[in-house]
């Protein structure tokens, strides 16, 4: 059991140092983004938000329920969101950062569109 134990350790060290040394799986740090990358990143954000609150406002229209409105209008602009986690990925950040990234911008749009659309509809 102890050398079996020992060869698995040993084979999954290889492994890394093999994954390592392709240059797979190399990302830069987040600690690494540039004052222009997190200026671009930060536009986007606030262009998705734009998005989500004028498509929800158009949508409200003709739709009664808020939590349907804002789903909608989060969708309708989710390609602004597809773009930014492409873009990080083109800097080189791993997709995972870009992704959670992207969704917290996406659950921070939620979370302020809802109670917008709560207060437009008791009115």
């Amino acid at each position: 059991m102890k050398n079996t134990a020992s060869t698995l350790l040993m084979i999954l060290a290889l492994t890394n140092l093999a994954w390592a040394d392709s240059g797979i799986g190399e990302h830069r740090s987040p600690g690494d983004m540039t004052a222009a990358e997190r200026g671009t990143m930060m536009k986007s954000a606030n262009d998705y938000n734009n998005c989500v609150y004028m498509k929800a406002l158009e949508i409200q229209k003709s739709e009664a329920d808020i939590r349907r409105v804002a789903d909608l209008a989060m969708g309708e602009c989710q390609s602004h969101l597809d773009e930014l986690s492409r873009t990080m990925s083109a800097w080189g950040f791993d997709q995972n950062f870009a992704t959670g990234f992207t969704n917290n911008v996406k659950n921070r749009a939620a979370r302020k569109i809802i109670p917008e659309l709560a207060i437009r509809s008791s009115n």
